[in-house]
């Protein structure tokens, strides 16, 4: 366990767009049919390809257009404005635009790919990965600092790589525990 010293810098944790990507991007030709283009999707795990340069058509409208009998109409045609940011923006342009609505976040760059938001947004709870990833004798040692800092009317915050990792999902994070 380590303990915070006063005046010391500390690396400080950056999300950009790119960690935040949780869906591929799956290019098309341009002149694909909305039944192909659902083909495609569906056999690739894809919420979204591009049909083109700047073309983002949604599996879930294509899904519809099929229903609706409209197959043979090309995929383009059943595009969705969509927004674009860069994989170095900070996460929180993403997390703006999946609040005001928008079904996904195309990210691009060189790890590019999408950010999809669910059926209802997600609260993202470290927490339950604190949990799972640490041992029943670390989570007793982080249980015995929360007692200590609320005894002296503190309170007591995990900081660190550790933290980062666990918000990123790797799993196989540093066991190290950082409190501040």
């Amino acid at each position: 366990m380590s303990v915070a010293r006063r005046a010391h810098s500390y690396p400080q944790v950056t999300l950009t767009a790119a960690d935040l990507v949780d869906t591929p991007v799956i290019s098309a030709p341009s002149s694909i049919t909305v039944s192909d283009a659902l083909r495609l999707s569906r056999r690739r795990h894809a919420r979204v390809l591009a049909c083109g340069a700047g073309t983002h058509v949604l599996t879930d409208d294509l899904a519809r257009a099929a229903a609706l009998g409209l197959g043979d109409l090309g995929a383009a045609e059943v595009e969705r404005p969509l927004p674009v940011v860069e994989a170095e923006a900070p996460e929180l342009r993403v997390r703006r635009a999946l609040g005001d609505g928008a079904p996904l976040v195309i990210v691009r760059g060189p790890s590019g790919g999408a950010i999809a938001r669910g059926p209802a947004p997600r609260a993202v709870s470290l927490v339950a990965r604190v949990n799972a990833a640490l041992s029943v004798a670390m989570r007793e040692a982080l249980a015995a600092v929360t007692r200590v800092a609320a005894a002296h009317g503190a309170r007591a915050f995990l900081a660190g790589g550790l933290v980062r990792d666990l918000w990123r999902g790797d799993t196989n994070a540093a066991r190290d525990l950082d409190v501040v």
